[in-house]
C-alpha cells in the first residue's frame, strides 16, 4: 500500500492518537 504526504504523518501520529490508530488499521488491511 502506497500512502502520499498527508498519510504518512497521520501514520506517524501527527494528527492524534486516534488517527493514527485508525490509520494501522487501514494499512494493515490494505496489505492483505
Amino acid at each position: 500500500m502506497q500512502l502520499n504526504r498527508d498519510e504518512e504523518a497521520i501514520l506517524a501520529g501527527e494528527s492524534g492518537e486516534g488517527k493514527r490508530k485508525a490509520m494501522e488499521l487501514l494499512v494493515a488491511l490494505g496489505d492483505i
